[in-house]
């Protein structure tokens, strides 16, 4: 499943991913592909059960989706996401869209795992993934090279780095590490306290 900017919203990549069967969900804006976001406001009345909402102490969001829309020879599906937030303390917005287009056919059961399982999910990318890159510790944005190639190879190489240091840092690896190192210290105590050291 590709999680994709809204740059890749367009007919070659879908023609792509068709060739190899894979499934896309990509990041909407309204002018992308025009018509398709035309087709979605004329459909959006006519499918009035593509509808869910649900809401936790700090959103409520309400998910509304056409289904079926041709383009190209593609089936597509696009899904609208209005996050209504009751405290805007954390930010000035009180109110968020997103849209998202995908091969994949949302139901009432999948489509909250479509827009905020995998849709929203593009935006750790940005954040936690090219943001840390930058600022924290990894110096994306220091030029190593002026050499275009040894450029690519460093970027690379930080990616793997990255890649190893969020696999360390968040599996269980570790954690059960940790867990043992803690172990071995209470034992390595309390043995040297019973042989009085």
């Amino acid at each position: 499943c590709l999680l994709l900017d809204s740059l890749y919203a367009a007919q070659c990549v879908m023609d792509i991913c068709k060739e190899y069967g894979w499934v896309y969900i990509i990041c909407f804006k309204e002018g992308s592909i025009p018509s398709v976001y035309d087709e979605f406001e004329k459909l959006l009345p006519l499918q009035a059960e593509n509808y869910c909402s649900w809401e936790t102490k700090t959103v409520k969001q309400q998910i509304h989706w056409t289904t079926d829309i041709d383009y190209h020879k593609h089936n597509l599906h696009l899904v609208h996401c209005a996050d209504h937030y009751k405290t805007a303390k954390e930010t000035n917005d009180e109110y968020k869209k997103f849209l998202y287009i995908t091969n994949v056919k949302p139901t009432k059961i999948t489509v909250r795992s479509i827009a905020n399982g995998a849709g929203r999910q593009r935006w750790k990318i940005e954040n936690q993934g090219f943001n840390m890159q930058k600022n924290d510790g990894y110096n994306l944005e220091h030029v190593y090279s002026e050499n275009e190639n040894a450029a690519k190879c460093l970027y690379e190489c930080l990616q793997i780095a990255h890649t190893i240091n969020q696999l360390i840092e968040k599996g269980s690896l570790i954690g059960d590490l940790r867990k043992n190192m803690e172990v071995s210290k209470t034992l390595l105590i309390g043995l040297a306290k019973h042989f009085g050291l």
